[in-house]
């Protein structure tokens, strides 16, 4: 496989990882959230909780898309080296280096960010570990896209110039 089809198979990869992770983590804190709300006030409907998922994943969605992709651009790599090294679990490093890297990313943004937390969800153990299970999800999807991507480039290529050879 060239560099550059490599490298598309990457990026290809990587905006599936991370638009199924943000839709994720989207749905995941708005829910956590009502549910913190509805601990203190009175209950959320369905047609309450639809109306604000959908509002956050036209206003929320995107700044969390941006901490993904910022926190993966780094994340990755580092898998990507790591895994050079062992010569297995190409998957599981994709994994780690996606949770870990969204554990950090969080630390780092409550630090700079003054209180309260910018992503209410993190305010909790339990909220915190869901929200970077979005991590892992992207760092797992990542490794099985590259993977199977890789895969099917070939013989998609050839039948798209009507090869059929590899049929």
């Amino acid at each position: 496989m060239t560099r550059w089809r490599k490298f598309g198979v990457r990026v290809v990869a990587f905006i599936a990882a991370l638009l199924a992770a943000t839709l994720y983590g989207s749905i995941v804190q708005t829910q956590l959230n009502l549910y913190q709300l509805a601990q203190i006030g009175p209950a959320i409907d369905a047609g309450q909780r639809l109306s604000a998922t959908l509002h956050d994943l036209v206003h929320f969605a995107p700044l969390f898309a941006f901490v993904l992709a910022s926190m993966l651009v780094i994340a990755l790599p580092l898998a990507h080296f790591v895994a050079a090294f062992q010569k297995r679990q190409f998957t599981a490093w994709c994994i780690v280096a996606g949770g870990v890297g969204l554990y950090v990313t969080f630390q780092l943004i409550d630090s700079l960010v003054p209180p309260p937390t910018l992503i209410a969800a993190t305010r909790t153990s339990v909220g915190s570990f869901a929200m970077i299970m979005s991590g892992c999800l992207a760092g797992f999807l990542y490794a099985h896209l590259t993977r199977s991507l890789r895969k099917i480039n070939p013989l998609a290529a050839s039948l798209l110039k009507g090869n059929k050879s590899h049929a």
